[in-house]
């Protein structure tokens, strides 16, 4: 279940791959979540919710880093931990959907 389109998938994709180009992609991930946010996120908690987020994303990208198999090749058992994230997260966002209409991307 997607929020957006095919076509804005294709351009959120291409998106983050520029912000990722400049080491911006967590921060542009954040900025994203306040424009969707709107006000949902009161001000005096803004400072809390980007705490949290950038904790979620400091512990996602170190984790990752340590459970892959040493080699600069992925394995199957690389790629199976990767898929399994994925899906955990795809939970979330479709739950996030379901429950209150969108989800920052």
């Amino acid at each position: 279940m997607s929020a957006f389109t095919p076509e804005q998938e294709r351009e959120i994709a291409e998106a983050m791959k520029e912000v990722a180009d400049k080491g911006m992609l967590v921060a542009a991930g954040f900025a994203a979540f306040r424009i969707v946010a709107g006000d949902k996120v009161p001000p005096d908690m803004m400072l809390i919710v980007h705490t949290a987020y950038m904790a979620g994303a400091e512990y996602l990208f170190t984790t990752i880093m340590s459970v892959l198999d040493e080699g600069e090749e992925a394995t199957g058992n690389d790629l199976n931990r990767i898929e399994l994230i994925y899906q955990e997260l795809q939970r979330w966002r479709d739950k996030m959907i379901e429950q209150h209409g969108w989800v920052a991307r």
